[in-house]
């Protein structure tokens, strides 16, 4: 088994992922087609914290607070709950991708490894539910 070339591997990871990121910044927000009572649950939480309630000491939800707390962070830092939501989808992606391109590399065979890396990047930037309808989901 031969170990794939990590700077070819990193370079393909990079780029697919910085055409992911551009693709779901240039929207210009949150468009929603489904599951709008998780939305709006969603939203409750990020406006609550935004203006300083503490999850479980304030209000009640199943959700934790690191759930929430990087949205509620760049809404403080002036972006909108939508764009928020999707630049921390990024952010952590880009993060993560350190981790993933290692997995890839130390466990993979050459073509194997390519595709656990672009798969992975997808899986983590994607918000489509798999209906029909060409729209987004954050439940």
């Amino acid at each position: 088994m031969s170990r794939p070339n990590p700077i070819i591997l990193a370079l393909i990871a990079l780029i697919y992922f910085a055409l992911l990121a551009a693709l779901l910044v240039a929207k210009g927000g949150l468009y929603t087609a489904a599951h709008e009572g998780d939305l709006f649950h969603h939203a409750d939480i990020a406006f609550r914290m935004a203006r300083g309630a503490v999850i479980h000491a304030d209000f009640m939800t199943p959700l934790g607070v690191l759930s929430m707390l990087p949205i509620v962070k760049l809404m403080q830092a002036g972006f909108g709950p939508g764009m928020a939501f999707i630049w921390c989808q990024v952010l952590l992606t880009a993060a993560l991708l350190p981790t993933i391109l290692y997995a890839a590399w130390s466990r993979f065979p050459e073509w194997t490894a390519h595709a656990f890396a672009l798969v992975t990047v997808t899986v983590m930037m994607a918000l489509v539910h798999g209906g029909a309808n060409v729209g987004l989901s954050v439940s």
